[in-house]
């Protein structure tokens, strides 16, 4: 028989599914509408389509793409700024294929202006491709390091300007993810409205196959298989709120499934945003006999435990304040975990906020 993971929450079952459907209704139904953008010229097919990957620079794509299945682009692709709000690159089957050059393969980033303030893009669509290499939304930096970001995260109202400069509602779909050993997803500082949908990763790596980094939020990782070889979870919730991770399956994730925390002190930056009102549930967990698995979910992964805690700025709020990881008001449901585990150590919680409820463990 089945055995389920339960709490004694104080929620009723009705309340729980109230919460559930108020952030559903809040995260998928009043989306901003997509403005079409231009369709490219030849001219970006010809650069798209070229085998020279030593002196053409990165192609920005600021209008709309449709390539065909027997494709392979080996250029580097930038969306960079508002020009690039609205696109949708539509691979049709094509491969981008990153594995020839140590460096980025896709971008969705935000401009600095020469005021110094950020040009972000917002709307674009990808679709449809195998990506070999990694695909990296950024706003305020690369990633959790730099003076803009530091500035930024010594003063209050840190969340707000990170996900008001960062790239947002953007989709991903119907794409397969093959490491080539960088992070094959990496959703940047205040990302927000970020959608992956039907997309399937694969490949080994030493990193997490997604990357939710600081101050990002409401964003939804949707119907997407993780057949991954890596040595760490599968996803990291690090300083990222109110998220959906639902529907998805995780095979033999021997280092772990879905682990929330927030990276306190790295770099010298204050994180402010805990990682609060993420909603997990639905997704199946499959083991491989005879494995000893770290946790599918782990709320609180951390709690300050990391040697880089002491390195941010003394100050009153945020990371600074207090090195613990506060996955808090978090909802874990109706996940399945198939195989021969212990139901107590695969999800984990110390936290009497969070409402873990009808996750079920079964050996088939």
């Amino acid at each position: 028989m089945p055995s389920v993971i339960t709490d004694n929450s104080r929620l009723s079952r009705a309340a729980q599914q109230l919460l559930v459907f108020t952030f559903l209704i809040g995260a998928f139904l009043f989306l901003p509408a997509k403005a079409d953008a231009a369709a490219c010229g030849s001219e970006i097919y010809a650069a798209l389509r070229s085998p020279d990957i030593k002196t053409v620079q990165p192609i920005q794509i600021h209008c709309d793409i449709a390539l065909s299945k027997s494709d392979v682009v080996r250029q580097r692709l930038y969306f960079n700024g508002s020009q690039s709000s609205g696109v949708t690159f539509d691979c049709g089957g094509a491969t981008i294929d990153g594995t020839l050059r140590d460096a980025l393969t896709i971008a969705i980033v935000s401009q600095q202006r020469p005021d110094h303030s950020w040009d972000a893009p917002k709307g674009v669509t990808i679709k449809n491709c195998t990506i070999k290499g990694d695909l990296r939304v950024q706003g305020l930096t690369a990633n959790a390091q730099g003076d803009w970001l530091r500035q930024s995260s010594v003063q209050k109202g840190h969340t707000e300007r990170a996900q008001a400069d960062a790239p947002s509602d953007i989709t991903l779909s119907n794409i397969d993810f093959i490491s080539t050993g960088r992070i094959p997803l990496y959703v940047g500082i205040g990302t927000t409205g970020l959608t992956l949908l039907n997309s399937h990763f694969y490949g080994k790596l030493a990193g997490t196959a997604i990357y939710m980094e600081a101050e990002s939020g409401m964003n939804k990782i949707l119907d997407n298989t993780f057949d991954i070889q890596s040595n760490r979870e599968d996803i990291a919730v690090d300083g990222s709120a109110k998220n959906i991770i639902a529907n998805n399956t995780f095979i033999n994730a021997r280092n772990g499934g879905i682990f929330l925390y927030r990276n306190c002190g790295e770099n010298g930056i204050i994180r402010h945003q805990p990682p609060q009102g993420n909603l997990i549930f639905d997704n199946t967990f499959k083991y491989a006999q005879g494995t000893r698995p770290e946790p599918s979910i782990w709320l609180n992964s951390r709690n300050g435990n990391s040697p880089v805690c002491s390195k941010d700025p003394k100050y009153p709020f945020g990371s600074s304040l207090s090195n613990l990881d506060f996955a808090k008001f978090n909802i874990v449901s109706g996940n399945r975990l198939i195989g021969n585990v212990d139901i107590k150590s695969m999800i984990k919680n110390d936290d009497s906020s969070n409402n873990v409820h009808d996750n079920i463990v079964s050996p088939h």
